[in-house]
């Protein structure tokens, strides 16, 4: 899809992904994420417009904070 940014699982069970690139491919994207993988159960998607990350030049999986600790 050419996109940049991250995607972690959440302590509640959700999914928080943080992606960027074309508008045609995020939409994509956003698509994809209603159906999810295999055997997961979708109850809903947001998305809203944040400042673009710079940083980012591959998409990767995020660890999730209160695992690391």
């Amino acid at each position: 899809m050419n996109l940049v940014g991250w995607v972690r699982n959440l302590d509640n069970g959700s999914v928080e992904v943080f992606a960027q690139g074309e508008s045609d491919s995020l939409d994509r994207l956003i698509d994809w994420l209603w159906s999810g993988p295999g055997p997961s159960r979708v109850m809903g998607v947001e998305s809203d417009t944040v400042a673009p990350d710079c940083t980012l030049r591959d998409f990767f999986i995020h660890p999730n904070p209160s695992k690391t600790r």
